[in-house]
């Protein structure tokens, strides 16, 4: 049977995974704080800066800037939880799962020590998870490092650096 990260059972997309697998989802909290508080500042400003514009022209412009920032995030907002990922973890291999239903495969073949890597450069780097020793990774955008390290170790992998 499948289980969620929450250890309650599955019936999602991923149901028909292998028996024994663990489905790690993103995490709401990674996703919706930042973004939430993204929507707040931009609302904010436009709160506070309406009445303290000095013409009708900055009026209009302002409305104009916060509305169009304000669709594209909730647009933006909206297509991340319209197209989750997920990690799917097993004894035999980890799948990542992006939004569009593509995977990507780390196998027990390739080795058994896993390591977590930034995956981007500079300030667009995010989290990923690799094997030691490969080149192959799979990125954990919004998936909450912690849980997949708890759920990698539940399923017998290990981490390089760690006994």
């Amino acid at each position: 049977m499948d289980t969620s990260s929450k250890g309650a059972p599955d019936h999602g997309p991923a149901a028909g995974a292998a028996a024994g697998t663990v489905v790690v989802r993103q995490s709401r909290l990674q996703r919706d704080v930042p973004l939430g508080v993204l929507e707040l500042i931009f609302l904010l400003a436009l709160v506070r800066g309406y009445p303290n514009a000095q013409t009708a022209t900055g009026r209009v412009v302002l409305v104009v800037f916060v509305a169009a920032v304000t669709a594209a995030l909730v647009l933006g907002w909206t297509w991340l939880i319209r197209h989750q990922c997920r990690l799917e973890i097993s004894g035999r291999a980890i799948t990542f799962v992006d939004g569009r239903g593509a995977t990507r495969v780390l196998s027990r073949d390739l080795g058994d020590q896993l390591q977590v890597v930034r995956l981007g450069r500079g300030r667009y780097s995010h989290p990923g998870l690799a094997i030691a020793g490969t080149g192959t990774s799979v990125p954990l955008s919004f998936i909450s490092v912690r849980e997949v390290r708890r759920q990698c170790l539940a399923a017998g992998w290990s981490f390089a650096g760690r006994r």
